[in-house]
């Protein structure tokens, strides 16, 4: 998933025109929602009942806590890099992210949420 959107996400370094970064921005977050229920799906599901308020709390948290660097190092690099630099700097960390998940076996590793359901209902 962080793929296209990194490649999208860089090809708004590259042009001005509203339509063009509108369809880009669009394409490169279509797909996010149905990513994340996913994820939360997953994680709802192999945490135990007991612990569901601490998982989604802490996830929370971490989200919550760290939204905030993300403008402050946009404008930063806007500031002192320009715009198109600091667009490639962004894609290149979701790139970086890409790549990161791609190869982390523990990520690879999550069972098909159907396995696990059936695996619960055993």
């Amino acid at each position: 998933m962080p793929g296209p959107l990194a490649v999208a996400f860089a090809a708004t370094a590259f042009t001005t025109r509203t339509a063009v970064l509108v369809a880009l921005l669009a394409a490169a977050i279509f797909l996010v929602p149905s990513f994340n229920s996913g994820l939360f799906g997953y994680q709802v599901m192999v945490t135990p009942d007991g612990m569901q308020g601490r998982a989604q709390s802490a996830i929370w948290f971490l989200a919550n806590t760290t939204s905030p660097l993300a403008p402050a190092i946009g404008g930063v690099l806007l500031g002192s890099a320009g715009a198109r630099i600091a667009l490639l700097v962004f894609a290149a960390v979701i790139a970086l992210a890409a790549v990161l998940l791609t190869l982390s076996h523990a990520i690879r590793s999550i069972p098909l949420l159907s396995d696990v359901a059936a695996e619960q209902s055993a």
